[in-house]
């Protein structure tokens, strides 16, 4: 599903119970599952859906110009999940991705194609399953990276906070290497006067965007 979460999935998957790819699980004995573009890497389906390719929606105009590259690099990689069928779903007007391309595509309504006794289901409302920035600051970087307030964060940055805020509280010769929580590292970041060494931990430019993002984030 085009610019939903990884949070919001899920959630999603448990309403419908439809389990979900979210990375800790591999393709068993279950003919369905949901996922965001980026956990469908590495497998492949008989038949890929991509919902929510409507203009307007995707590519998300509010993304950074560099996510906004990401954000197609993933959806390339999920067309390419297809060995047999792939279907791209929208509603009203497809992306305008396709404006140069729609030539090499079928184009139908999903009506003849569902059953009689099928119940019909819309997406929920953006934000219904979004998750509280209260909520955001106490996760772990890994965690807190699908939420919407790390989206434009270069791919640098992202592993240097996996690394640094792993959920456990680390100190190597005195210096505090590990953080428990975003909350945790947030403060300390902007409160420390030991600025040489949160430096020498992230690095010249990882550094310097951090310093910006946080000071500029409001959490």
């Amino acid at each position: 599903i085009c610019d939903y979460t990884i949070f919001e999935i899920e959630k999603l998957g448990q309403l419908l119970d439809i389990p979900v790819l979210d990375g800790s699980i591999g393709i068993s004995d279950e003919k369905i599952y949901l996922s965001d573009l980026e956990q469908t890497k590495g497998f492949e389906f008989d038949r890929m859906i991509v919902l929510n390719v409507s203009d307007g929606v995707f590519p998300n105009s509010l993304y950074p110009q560099e996510e906004i590259y990401r954000e197609i690099s993933k959806f390339y990689v999920a067309m390419t999940r297809a060995k047999k069928e792939l279907i791209l779903s929208y509603s009203n007007v497809p992306s305008n991705l396709f404006d140069s391309c729609k030539s090499y595509f079928y184009e139908d309504e999903w009506n003849p194609y569902l059953y009689s006794s099928f119940e019909k289901f819309e997406l929920p409302t953006r934000g219904k399953y979004h998750i509280s920035n209260q909520l955001s600051i106490n996760m772990n970087a890994k965690k807190f990276l699908y939420h919407r307030r790390a989206v434009g964060l270069s791919k640098e940055l992202q592993n240097k906070l996996i690394e640094l805020v792993n959920g456990k509280t680390i100190y190597e010769k005195n210096k505090r290497v590990g953080w428990l929580n975003m909350n945790e590292f947030r403060n300390e970041f902007l409160t420390s006067k030991d600025i040489p060494h949160l430096y020498k931990l992230c690095g010249p430019s990882v550094y310097n965007e951090l310093s910006k993002y946080l000071k500029n984030t409001m959490f």
